[in-house]
């Protein structure tokens, strides 16, 4: 628990800039909505370029988790070579973009769009890795205020250039130019801070790449498996507004994903330094992350599913509330979600890389054979927005399937009597608070709040989490080198 509380302290960095960019993210597309709708058609295109360049990720990202949390300066041995190979990757890609764009007539300023966004991309994935390597050696001061800092460039450069009207390229340069202010800022803290030297070693970056296999393939079918929901939907349904309702309630549904960095920059530089001490400690750390994190996760998704109508109308207004019922099944893909992740994080520091890239592959064409069907039977059972409701059903089922297989691949340590325990009270109070909330429903969405209170009432009750989990964690994330001794938790 004290190393946890070392290594949580860069998390609730990490996670500051989480829902500002969120915001952002809403704000850019209610501004397109009113504003661009034509030129929001076209920058559909630029789907094509976020699709294909973070192939260029070469899988560096993950064994940089999971090497250099082991051994910081082995970043000096790779870091320039994979930047000279990343760059190449990225211009084979834009340039087969831009040369697929001309063939199909498209007009130049879709090309200097495309172009001009493909740029940023790459400053984004190369921004990644520069923060996992900070991530991976602990050194993140100043990276949740780069994160800050070129979230609120972009907003408000992209809202300026809508104001003005500006033109479709001149849409995405705000991405561009906030990306390239936060490498200006990483790269001095990486050569100051994580003494990271940026040299071409061709025998040591060949050797990574290779070892990077895995996690690139793994890569690839996470981005398909992103995109084959909504372009699977936009295949099997002729009602355009049923893709709308389901893109509407997909996006509400990914705030629930805040919680995410805490796997990949915090929790796997943990659970790799804690194996490296013993695979008895690593296992102990991840049986109480997955209680913890079911913990967490279960009042979100109980929130979530109670809320769907009130959050849809603030955000989209009365005319997506058919997103509701979209959102409310999405509700129950938090859990398997963050299941699944942090057992595959756990896979992958056992050596398993192949059996988390065969489990994704395997996902993907479990949701391929399903969409059709279940979006169909939705529409029959469920009439308007029951296709959406399919659609999000397929995804429920497809990274479930993801879950169960990693966690049954990790092995019965995994879980233990007292997570079982936690999951299932928290569960049981879900059920009442369902209860409570059909019961004061007609008060509107001041129940929420009730619903959330009894929530937490109940959980210190029935001893969910106690006043010593609380004042425990509080004094391992309040200390500055995570010494506090753990109280006992009973």
């Amino acid at each position: 628990l004290a190393s946890l509380g070392h290594d949580l302290r860069p998390a609730r960095l990490v996670l500051l800039d989480r829902p500002l960019e969120r915001r952002l993210v809403v704000l850019r597309e209610h501004l397109f909505l009113l504003d661009r709708l034509a030129d929001l058609r076209e920058l559909r295109l630029c789907v094509g370029v976020e699709t294909g360049l973070p192939l260029a990720d070469l899988g560096v990202d993950m064994y940089i988790i999971r090497e250099v949390s082991l051994r910081p300066k082995h970043a000096s041995d790779f870091v320039g070579g994979m930047l000279v190979t990343r760059l190449c990757a990225a211009a084979v890609l834009l340039l087969a973009m831009w040369f697929t764009l001309i063939a199909s007539g498209r007009p130049l300023i879709v090309q200097q769009a495309v172009l001009v966004f493909g740029v940023a991309q790459l400053a984004v994935i190369n921004n990644n890795s520069l923060a996992t390597l900070l991530q991976a050696s602990t050194n993140i001061g100043r990276l949740a205020v780069a994160n800050v800092l070129s979230k609120v460039l972009w907003g408000v450069g992209l809202a300026a250039v809508i104001v003005m009207k500006g033109s479709l390229p001149l849409l995405v340069l705000p991405l561009l130019f906030s990306e390239l202010i936060k490498t200006a800022i990483l790269l001095p803290v990486l050569r100051s801070a994580a003494q990271v030297q940026f040299r071409v070693r061709v025998a040591e970056t060949k050797r990574v790449l290779q070892a990077s296999v895995p996690y690139f393939i793994n890569t690839g079918a996470v981005i398909v498996g992103a995109r084959l929901t909504v372009a699977a939907l936009e295949f099997v349904s002729s009602d355009e507004r049923e893709v709308g309702w389901y893109g509407a309630a997909a996006n509400l549904a990914g705030l629930a994903m805040l919680l995410s960095p805490l796997i990949g920059w915090v929790m796997m530089p943990l659970l790799a330094r804690a194996r490296e001490r013993s695979e008895r400690e690593a296992y102990a750390i991840l049986r109480r992350a997955i209680e913890v994190l079911m913990v967490v996760i279960i009042p979100v998704t109980l929130f979530i599913w109670l809320a769907a109508e009130d959050v849809v109308r603030l955000a989209f207004g009365a005319r997506f509330i058919e997103s509701a019922a979209s959102l409310r099944v999405l509700a129950f893909d938090f859990m398997p979600m963050y299941l699944s992740i942090i057992a595959s994080t756990v896979l992958i520091l056992n050596g398993r890389h192949w059996a988390v890239t065969a489990t994704s592959i395997v996902a993907i064409l479990a949701r391929a054979a399903l969409i059709g069907p279940l979006a169909e039977l939705g529409g029959i059972w469920l009439g308007v927005g029951g296709v959406a409701v399919g659609a999000a059903l397929t995804e429920v089922i497809g990274i479930s399937l993801t879950a169960v297989v990693a966690l049954y691949l990790c092995g019965r340590d995994s879980v233990d009597r007292r997570s079982l325990l936690a999951i299932a009270k928290s569960l049981s109070i879900g059920l009442v608070v369902v209860v409570l909330d059909v019961w004061i429903r007609p008060i509107g969405p001041i129940r929420l709040l009730a619903d959330m209170g009894s929530y937490a009432l109940l959980a210190f009750v029935i001893r969910v989490v106690t006043p010593a989990d609380v004042r425990t964690l509080l004094d391992i994330v309040r200390s500055p080198r995570g010494q506090t001794r753990p109280r006992s938790s009973g």
